[in-house]
């Protein structure tokens, strides 16, 4: 089945790449409108897709505190990545959760996935919940990872409500539990 391009797509008549690093590149391109309008339109292209996990057991959240220097705070979310090109999402977003939990998954069932800002880029999302194996969790990565604390699915929608939790990774999937589940009743 082919499908038929959309009458309202913009044809780029020119690319450039402004700037790459390991995960993304920058590109201007000269785009015509459906009008015939021309503008220059500037986009980020990501190598990879964001992978996350919802870590759960028995009616609790797990949640990690990092220092994130991009907004220079401590935060509180979920773990989270990248797969890598050949890797699958659902197992890359095991991985991250091990890695920076120190917990590993049973059960992983994807939640949600998307674009979380496709007006100036192609970046993909792909967050999954996963039911915790082990009670006693191994190392976690220090360098990534400051704190591991479980919290009550209440105490976490306490936490999107308060304003405590500003990434919008984990407040995706957070907020579709909450709704999905009524954690804030």
């Amino acid at each position: 089945m082919t499908s038929e391009p959309s009458p309202h797509a913009w044809r780029e008549l020119a690319r450039e790449t402004v700037a790459e690093n390991p995960w993304f590149g920058v590109h201007r391109s000269d785009v015509e409108l459906p009008s015939g309008k021309r503008l220059v339109y500037n986009t980020i292209h990501y190598r990879k897709i964001g992978v996350g996990a919802v870590p759960r057991r028995r009616g609790e959240i797990a949640l990690i505190r990092q220092y994130r220097n991009t907004v220079q705070s401590e935060v509180w979310g979920i773990p989270s990545g990248s797969a890598e090109p050949d890797e699958d999402p659902g197992a890359a977003a095991a991985r991250e959760m091990l890695e920076e939990t120190g917990y590993r998954a049973g059960a992983v069932r994807r939640l949600v996935r998307y674009h979380p800002s496709y007006g100036v880029g192609d970046e993909i999302f792909d967050i999954y919940e996963a039911d915790v194996t082990n009670d006693a969790p191994v190392a976690f990565d220090a360098d990534e990872v400051i704190e591991v604390r479980w919290f009550s699915e209440q105490q976490v929608a306490a936490m999107i409500l308060g304003g405590e939790m500003i990434d919008g990774l984990s407040l995706t999937p957070l907020l579709l539990l909450c709704a999905r589940e009524g954690w804030a009743s």
